[in-house]
């Protein structure tokens, strides 16, 4: 009887360190999973900050890219219409200078022929 005893005590007592062991193995779980989740949880949220800033200073830099672009084609616009200006300024000059020409050459000959009757008056 008192084997029988010492083995129930001694089988109990095993049974319940056996039973601690295993439940501290589950917190030990528990609690390594936890610290994995909110490992994961923490580089997760690293990736997402990193994300967010790649992708702002990839839209700055097309917006810089942008900008200089449109400021490339409004250089472009101005030089192309100043040209354009230019070269009418030009062509109205020359029309002026021909005409100019032309009258004066009207008046030239309108004097000739003025100079020619004063002539042929005098001579009579």
């Amino acid at each position: 009887a008192q084997l029988d005893d010492y083995t129930q005590k001694r089988t109990k007592l095993i049974s319940i360190e056996t039973q601690n062991i295993i439940n501290k193995i589950l917190e030990e779980t528990k609690e390594k999973q936890r610290l994995l989740l909110l490992e994961v949880q923490t580089k997760s949220e690293q990736f997402q900050y990193e994300y967010q800033n790649n992708l702002q200073m990839k839209i700055n830099q097309l917006n810089e890219e942008k900008a200089q672009q449109l400021a490339l084609l409004e250089k472009s616009l101005n030089e192309q219409q100043e040209m354009i200006l230019i070269n009418a300024r030009e062509n109205i000059d020359q029309l002026q200078k021909e005409a100019n020409q032309k009258k004066m050459n009207i008046l030239q000959k309108a004097q000739e022929i003025t100079n020619a009757r004063l002539e042929q008056i005098t001579e009579q």
